[in-house]
């Protein structure tokens, strides 16, 4: 069976169509079922009824968890036998999911409101806590023993600041690139000191200073239980003698960064032994962040104060005198062995000049003497030369004997020295060149001009 609204399937037995809601009419059994027309599509039993009414009165019963009466009344109307109890409870358990769903819409929307506030106020406790508030009082000990040693009992009560604008305060981005620098200073110190590259002075019990040179102290160190402190305290500076970084360890820990005299950042940690819990405050306005700043500036300039004057170090001044004197010391060596240098190289000239001058002298002898003075060897194309020939020749010397060799066979000479030389010799002649000259050599003349040329090597004249 259909209905005649909407067309759906119903069940042989319904009243209403579980479709649409618009009452079924039955037929009879004896006559054959009339034609569905407008007119015909209303209830017989109420025709003032309308099945969005039953819309109305079942969503009262779902917020009531009740039949209205009204609604009772229109089902007790109906023929009990024929009244479709399949097709109201299933508009029911409909009507029923629809006030689950609007529940539970309520219950996610009231969730959102919930989430969105939790995280606004989240967020405002975030910027409460932030670096630019007030450390608590716990983190930051009392401004009477800020100096020495942190009382470990202090405050836990969180200092109210109003913030300002300060222009002298750094950016993140200077703050950061501050924090590294002097994070990096620090463990320069620490890897010298290590390695033993310093000196060091226990000029006071349980003070120590180390110093890279004669005047400038880099670090001084006091042990926890000095000068009735439970902490461990080192105090670090820079070349100027600055404090810029310093560390009280005890059952808590404290590290201070100063940059060009003012703490930038104080870091905190409950335990000393635990360094990734520790808690940052850059630049802060409290009373208590002013103390730690002003106490440790204080103390520090004491111990270095107290170093010095303990004598374990010169003046700068001492320095100074010392550095000058050195370099006046340095340039007087340096002028006197100038001059001693300038010295050896004329009495070398000198030198050189009388050997030339003697052997020049003892050519000339040499020349003026007979027949043997015509040649140097005279026997250098028929007989071998020995090494112990040639001692006692100059370098010109035996220049040319090599060249009389080649003079003999007929070589002609550019250098006017050779030229005039061979010219003044009764038997030379120039009638070809050196490169034909040597090609008439005989066996004497070969290994002499080659003995002759390995003993100017020797020499270094070649």
């Amino acid at each position: 069976m259909k209905c005649a609204k909407c067309g759906f399937e119903l069940n042989e037995n319904a009243n209403f169509c579980s479709n649409c809601g618009a009452p079924v009419e039955r037929m009879q059994q004896s006559t054959p079922e009339p034609e569905i027309t407008p007119e015909a599509d209303t209830m017989d039993t109420d025709e003032s009824w309308d099945p969005e009414d039953e819309e109305i009165l079942l969503d009262q019963a779902m917020e009531s968890d009740d039949e209205p009466e009204s609604f009772q009344g229109q089902i007790d109307d109906d023929d009990d036998d024929d009244y479709d109890d399949f097709a109201y409870q299933e508009r029911r358990a409909k009507r029923l999911a629809r006030k689950k769903k609007k529940a539970r819409d309520k219950v996610i929307l009231f969730a959102l409101v919930g989430v969105i506030l939790v995280g606004a106020l989240a967020f405002i406790l975030f910027r409460s806590l932030s670096g630019k508030d007030t450390p608590e009082a716990s983190q930051t000990p009392q401004s009477s023993v800020a100096a020495e040693q942190p009382e470990s009992s202090v405050t836990k009560e969180v200092s109210s600041v109003v913030e300002t604008e300060d222009p002298n305060k750094l950016s993140d981005e200077e703050l950061t690139a501050a924090v590294d620098e002097i994070q990096q200073k620090y463990e320069a110190i620490m890897s010298k000191r290590t390695a033993g590259e310093y000196k060091a002075s226990a000029y006071k019990t349980g003070i120590t200073a180390y110093w890279d040179g004669d005047s400038r102290i880099d670090a001084i160190m006091a042990e926890s239980g000095t000068e009735g402190s439970d902490y461990a305290r080192s105090y670090f500076y820079d070349e100027n003698g600055n404090l810029f970084f310093a560390d009280l360890s005890g059952q808590d820990s404290y590290r201070l960064y100063f940059k060009d005299g003012k703490l930038i950042r104080l870091s905190y940690a409950k335990d000393a032994s635990n360094t990734a819990d520790v808690v940052n405050y850059d630049q802060a306005d409290s009373q208590e962040y002013t103390d730690w700043e002003a106490s440790a500036l204080d103390y520090s300039t004491t111990l270095m104060t107290e170093a010095k004057a303990a004598g374990i170090v010169k003046s700068q001044e001492e320095i100074e005198a010392e550095k000058a004197a050195e370099e006046e010391r340095k340039k007087e060596e340096e002028a006197k062995k100038a001059e001693e240098e300038k010295k050896a190289e004329e009495a070398k000239k000198a030198e050189e000049a009388k050997k030339a001058e003697e052997e020049k002298k003892k050519e000339e002898e040499s020349a003026s003497s007979g027949k043997s003075n015509e040649y140097i060897f005279p026997d250098s194309n028929s007989e071998y030369l020995a090494k112990s020939d040639l001692k006692g020749l100059s370098q010109s010397k035996i220049r040319l004997a090599i060249n009389e060799i080649y003079a003999r066979r007929g070589a002609k000479f550019e250098s006017a020295s050779n030229k005039k030389y061979f010219e003044s010799k009764s038997w030379y002649k120039g009638t070809c060149s050196q490169s034909e000259a040597e090609k008439k050599f005989n066996k004497y003349e070969k290994k002499n001009v080659d003995l002759l040329v390995e003993y100017e090597e020797s020499k270094g004249w070649r």
